[in-house]
């Protein structure tokens, strides 16, 4: 039975997850020539994402940055990413399970390709 109820509630939690996606889909063929940029309403607490045609200044080319430095911010934000194919189902069924005891959204389980996903 807790079995069942684990794959009802993770049903439920991935239809509800690409219904919020697809409300917001935008046309991604404009990050060719604008740039995302996150607007934190810290009264509100909550933030939002704008386009903006300009690219924020603080941004730099990957090609500039090390490539020892990008893989350890790959893996230390998604540390089995060269092993999944985009789900780690065992990190989601390991969070579920925190989550459930701790009666709270304690632990995360998303991969980075997950992440894009949503963002996206």
């Amino acid at each position: 039975m807790r079995r069942f109820l684990v794959i009802v509630a993770c049903c439920a939690g991935f239809y509800l997850l690409l219904f919020q996606a697809f409300r917001v889909l935008t046309d991604v063929q404009v990050l060719k020539t604008e740039y995302p940029k996150v607007v934190y309403d810290a009264k509100e607490k909550t933030d939002s994402i704008e386009i903006v045609k300009k690219r924020p200044a603080t941004w730099t080319n990957l090609g500039s940055v090390s490539p020892l430095a990008v893989a350890a911010i790959v893996l230390s934000e998604d540390w089995a990413f060269y092993q999944h194919s985009g789900f780690d189902w065992e990190q989601i069924r390991n969070s579920f399970e925190t989550n459930l005891k701790q009666g709270r959204f304690a632990r995360g389980g998303s991969t980075i390709t997950q992440q894009v996903a949503k963002n996206v």
